[in-house]
């Protein structure tokens, strides 16, 4: 039994000129025709021989990574990969190209490079996946969408402990919540302070996104390491009437709803003698009006027939009175 062995054959390329090509001024020079999107002066550099695997010495990006910020850059990006620049090639800030497409929300760039073979899970200098950077810089949902369909992890985390659905729920990104959420993001997932999602829509007023994680199913009384569920005061600075109305209309099956049979209408408070003293008046001029009234119904009963003016003028006398005891019955009850 004998190992296969791979046969790597050396290219026949002279170090002086090697040498040549890759001085500051051709490397500043590509990295100008990049920024241009001149695809055939690219490529020719690259036929020379000159390595895109580099990193600018004024800026820190490799001609991979710019190019991932660059609109209409799908060409570019074929014919630097096509010249020998690696997917995974990190600038100087410890980003691949993958993630400065995310962070520049360049749908395209991102798009191509996925195709091309990048993985979603490529991490920066920080741990941090191209997914991650989607729910911190919100924008169109599409990137990060994009990222999830093609099997991006979800549920890394900072050295703080945050997850992707603190970030989108600190900036407010409720479309990229949505999408986390269907592509199983944990939303009892806690940070380093404990503090889960819902904690976190609480201290920075996001109701939007605390509606959108109740009407998921979110436990609302889970405690961060303070013993503070998000419905309890976090920073009385931050919070508003918002975040409470979101708290009150999510309240739990077993607590009796509140009484709004008085809601809109003012309190009146009266003291305790004042207002004895107007319970005894109302009950003197209710006793008094309903006596004439029974007395005025009996007499309607048992007199004569009248003349017209006659019956014209009692019911007018009746209805005086009456409007007079109405008057005063109002004034008892008002004070």
């Amino acid at each position: 039994f004998r190992y296969k062995k791979r046969v790597y054959k050396q290219a026949s390329l002279d170090e002086k000129q090697l040498a040549k090509l890759h001085t500051k001024t051709n490397l500043k020079k590509c990295m100008d025709h990049i920024q241009h999107r001149l695809v055939e002066k690219i490529t020719k550099m690259l036929d020379r021989g000159l390595d895109p695997n580099f990193h600018d010495l004024e800026t820190g990006e490799t001609p991979l990574t710019l190019a991932a910020q660059l609109d209409d850059s799908v060409e570019v990006i074929k014919a630097l990969k096509n010249g020998g620049a690696h997917l995974d090639f990190r600038a100087k800030d410890g980003m691949t190209a993958l993630h400065k497409a995310a962070r520049a929300r360049n749908q395209v760039a991102l798009k191509t490079l996925l195709e091309l073979g990048a993985s979603p899970d490529y991490k920066d200098s920080y741990g941090l996946t191209p997914l991650y950077h989607t729910a911190i810089v919100g924008g169109d949902p599409y990137c990060c969408e994009l990222l999830l369909h093609e099997h991006a992890t979800v549920c890394c985390k900072d050295e703080n402990g945050w997850h992707e659905i603190h970030q989108a729920c600190r900036y407010g990104h409720v479309q990229h919540l949505e999408h986390l959420l269907f592509y199983g993001a944990d939303m009892s997932a806690q940070n380093a302070s404990g503090n889960t999602a819902l904690h976190i829509c609480a201290l920075y007023n996001q109701d939007s996104c605390a509606r959108v994680l109740l009407f998921r199913g979110g436990n609302k009384e889970l405690k961060n390491y303070n013993s503070q569920t998000p419905f309890q005061p976090q920073k009385a600075a931050t919070r508003d009437h918002r975040w409470v109305s979101v708290a009150s209309s999510h309240t739990s099956a077993a607590q009796a709803p509140p009484d709004t049979r008085s809601q809109g209408r003012p309190a009146i408070c009266i003291p305790q003698s004042a207002a004895l003293k107007q319970l005894h008046l109302c009950m003197k001029i209710v006793s008094s009006l309903g006596a004439s009234l029974l007395f005025a119904t009996n007499e309607s009963h048992t007199e004569k027939p009248r003349h017209r003016s006659q019956l014209e003028n009692s019911s007018s006398t009746e209805t005086g009175t009456s409007s007079i005891a109405t008057q005063r019955l109002h004034f008892a009850l008002t004070g």
